[in-house]
C-alpha cells in the first residue's frame, strides 16, 4: 500500500473493518491485524443503534472512526436493511460486515464532492468531522481520552462516529494537506536482546528532533508506528504502551487472554496508533512492554524496536475551515464536539456500497463522478431515540 499510487497520485483508499474477533469473554484485538496497522489504510469499528460497540468489533489504537451497524446482541431487534445481488432486500447487514461498506460509501460521496481529495485528506476529514460522545460505550468499559492536541479518541470507536453530512460538506472546499514527512528511528539491540521481565516492565525511550532524523521536521503528527522483533513464551500475555512527548499514552499492543502459544521469533510486526493525531512529536517518546499476567510463568526477549512517525511540518488545517452542517440539532453546545443527532428520530442514510466483506478493502482507481458512482445503494434506518 505505498503512498501516492493510484488515482493519478492521489492514492487508492484502502478500508478495513475491525473484526470479527471482538465478541465473547476473551476478545481479540485489531492491534494484531496487519492490514489495519498499515499507515496507508483506514480501519473502522461498528456501533450498535444503542451507541454500544458492536459485539464483534475489535479495539485497537489504529482505529480511526466507527459507523452504525446492526448488532443483534445489543439493538433490541433493530435491523439494518440493504440490497442483495438478487434484486432483493435483506435485514442481515450487521456487525463488522457493515463497517467497511458503509465507511466506503461515505468516503465515496466525499470523493464525488471533491475529486482532488488524497487518501490523507480523507483521514484528516474523518478526524475533524467524526462525532465523539461519551454515550458511545464498549461492552466492558469506556476508554475515551483527549490527546494533547485536543482530539477525543477511543480504542473502541476511534475519533467517533462518521458524520456523512459534515464530512461531505467539509470535503467540498477542502484544501489538500501538506506533503507527508516520515521519520524512522530504528534500534537494534545487542544479542541476546533485552529480557522482558516476569514482573514489572521493560521501558525504553527515544528522542525525536529534526536534527536527529536527517532534517525531517514533523510538527503535526498523523500516525506513529511501532515495529517490533520479539520472542515470548506466552505471546498473548504481552502488553505494550507508547507515550508521546506531550504526555498522551496509547495502548498499542493489547494482551489476548487465549493466545498462550509460545511464539516463534516475530519480526517486523507493526503496531500503529492514530491517537497522537495533531500533536507535536518533538521530544522523548517512551515505550513500555510488560507481562500482563505476572502470576503466569513467561520469558522472552525484545530484539529490535523501531518508531516511525508520519506527519507534516506545517499546519494541515491552515486554510481549511469546517462548515456548520444544516439540519442538525446538537445535544449540547456544538463547539464541544457533542454527538450531533438528526432533526428527525428516524434517519435515512444513503451511500454507495463498494464492498461487503467483513474484513475487506475498498479501493478506488480513478476519480468518481455523480453518474459513475460504483456499487449498490445502501439505505440504513435507525431509530436513535
Amino acid at each position: 500500500m505505498p503512498e501516492g499510487m493510484g488515482r493519478s497520485g492521489r492514492g487508492n483508499v484502502y478500508i478495513f473493518s475491525s473484526g470479527n474477533g471482538g465478541g465473547g469473554q476473551y476478545p481479540d484485538s485489531c492491534a494484531f491485524d496487519g492490514f489495519v496497522n498499515n499507515p496507508f489504510s483506514l480501519a473502522f469499528g461498528s456501533v450498535s443503534g444503542t451507541g454500544r460497540r458492536a459485539a464483534h468489533s475489535e479495539a485497537c489504537s489504529a482505529l480511526i472512526a466507527s459507523v452504525f451497524a446492526e448488532d443483534r446482541n445489543n439493538d433490541g431487534g433493530q435491523e439494518m436493511v440493504t440490497t442483495k445481488i438478487t434484486s432483493e432486500c435483506t435485514g442481515d447487514f450487521y456487525q463488522s460486515s457493515a463497517g467497511a461498506p458503509l465507511a466506503g460509501g461515505i468516503l465515496a460521496l466525499a470523493i464525488n464532492a471533491n475529486a482532488a481529495l488524497t487518501w490523507r485528506d480523507l483521514k484528516h476529514l474523518i478526524v475533524q468531522t467524526s462525532q465523539p460522545d461519551s454515550r458511545l460505550t464498549s461492552l466492558d468499559s469506556t476508554d475515551w481520552m483527549t490527546n494533547a492536541a485536543g482530539h477525543r479518541v477511543s480504542s473502541y470507536f476511534g475519533f467517533g462516529l462518521l458524520d456523512a453530512s459534515k464530512l461531505v460538506d467539509a470535503a467540498k472546499t477542502w484544501t489538500t494537506v501538506p506533503g507527508l514527512q516520515t521519520c524512522e528511528m530504528e534500534h537494534t539491540l545487542a544479542a541476546p536482546g533485552l529480557t522482558i521481565p516476569q514482573t514489572g516492565s521493560l521501558t525504553l525511550t527515544v528522542d525525536y528532533s529534526p536534527s536527529s532524523c536527517s532534517g525531517v521536521n514533523i510538527r503535526y503528527l498523523e500516525v506513529a508506528v511501532l515495529t517490533l522483533d520479539y520472542h515470548y513464551q506466552r505471546r498473548g500475555h504481552l502488553e505494550g504502551s507508547l507515550t508521546s512527548p506531550m504526555g498522551t499514552t496509547s495502548l498499542v499492543l493489547r494482551h489476548r487472554d487465549v493466545d498462550i502459544l509460545a511464539s516463534p521469533p516475530v519480526e517486523n510486526q507493526d503496531f500503529m496508533s492514530v491517537q497522537f493525531w495533531g500533536e507535536n512529536p518533538v521530544g522523548t517518546w517512551t515505550f513500555e512492554l510488560k507481562n500482563f499476567y505476572p502470576d503466569f510463568p513467561g520469558n522472552g526477549t525484545l530484539n529490535k524496536w523501531t518508531l516511525t512517525l508520519y506527519g507534516t511540518e506545517t499546519d494541515p488545517m491552515a486554510g481549511n475551515t469546517l462548515p456548520v452542517t444544516p439540519g442538525t440539532t446538537c445535544v449540547s453546545d456544538c463547539s464541544s464536539a457533542s454527538l450531533v443527532l438528526p432533526t428527525t428520530a428516524a434517519t435515512l442514510v444513503s451511500s454507495t456500497l463498494l464492498t461487503s466483506s467483513a474484513v475487506g478493502a475498498v479501493s478506488w482507481g480513478s476519480p468518481l463522478s455523480g453518474a459513475k458512482l460504483l456499487g449498490l445503494l445502501v439505505a440504513a434506518v435507525y431509530l436513535l431515540l
